[in-house]
């Protein structure tokens, strides 16, 4: 896949290998810049993405104790590999709010999604290879003029 270094969001910074799921591929430098890695004194518990420079969304799953989360989890950004413990572009942020779905299911696992909030922005900049999310603009009543087409391409990480 190549990149989109104009593109405001959504865009890896690098060309991309997109294949099947089955065997994955090996990342390289910024190509997903806006993944986090969620860590435990520098264990790697969940994944998320970047939203805004102050906000990540993660599962709610998470988050099961945020008073616990809020003082022992940092986010890193800026690696591609988890057992890297740094990079010269790596960022580490504390946690100051965690906000869990109000209607989180455990057992289910419906409605597992959740938004953590920094107490400093990420720099989100070319240069340091990061990058956030998109995030749809819904101003239509007609769902058809705010999402993206049936059959369109989707790329997962994680």
């Amino acid at each position: 896949m190549r990149s989109n270094c104009n593109a405001e969001c959504g865009s890896s910074k690098t060309d991309v290998i997109v294949d099947k799921i089955v065997g994955g591929e090996s990342t390289v430098d910024s190509s997903w810049g806006w993944a986090v890695s969620l860590q435990i004194y520098g264990s790697h518990i969940c994944d998320g993405a970047i939203i805004l420079p102050l906000y990540i969304v993660t599962a709610a799953h998470c988050v099961i104790c945020p008073s616990e989360m809020i003082r022992n989890t940092k986010v890193v950004v800026g690696i591609d590999k988890l057992n890297q413990s740094s990079t010269s572009t790596a960022q580490v942020r504390s946690i100051v709010r965690a906000f869990a779905h109000p209607n989180y299911d455990s057992v289910s696992n419906a409605n597992d999604i959740a938004v953590l909030r920094f107490y400093q922005p990420l720099d989100i900049s070319y240069d340091r290879g990061t990058a956030r999310l998109c995030i749809p603009r819904v101003v239509s009543t007609n769902i058809r003029d705010d999402y993206p087409v049936p059959n369109s391409a989707l790329v997962a990480i994680g």
